[in-house]
């Protein structure tokens, strides 16, 4: 399973900024390398960072991220939210006799042929 956590940064003053966000790094790379912790990235204006994880459940995300400097310091918390494949998108691999699914470099059309009916999904 994963969980996708959006994390919520407390606007810090410069010294907690010095103090706190280095002090963040080494346990964040130590989930990566042990891949628990499978994407990060950034939010636009310093709001956060988003994890994507690896685990069993959103309360074994939520204890994962418990440990990490920020949170600890209450300075940032985090909305956990389970994903998983888009499973509706293998039904489109099966459909019926009358429709046939063509993919582009950044589409995926789907033509019902006795109507030559296209909708259109942008990657």
């Amino acid at each position: 399973m994963k969980v996708m956590a959006i994390g919520n940064l407390q606007p810090l003053t410069e010294a907690q900024w010095v103090q706190q966000v280095p002090a963040e790094i080494p346990p964040a790379l130590r989930l990566y390398l042990e891949a628990r912790m499978e994407q990060f990235w950034h939010r636009a204006a310093n709001t956060g960072v988003i994890f994507v994880i690896n685990v069993s459940s959103a309360d074994e995300a939520d204890c994962l991220l418990k440990t990490l400097p920020l949170r600890v310091a209450a300075l940032r918390t985090f909305d956990l939210m389970p994903v998983g494949p888009q499973t509706p998108l293998g039904q489109l691999l099966h459909t019926s006799p009358g429709l046939r699914v063509q993919a582009g470099s950044n589409t995926l059309t789907v033509i019902s042929e006795p109507q030559f009916d296209q909708v259109r999904l942008q990657k």
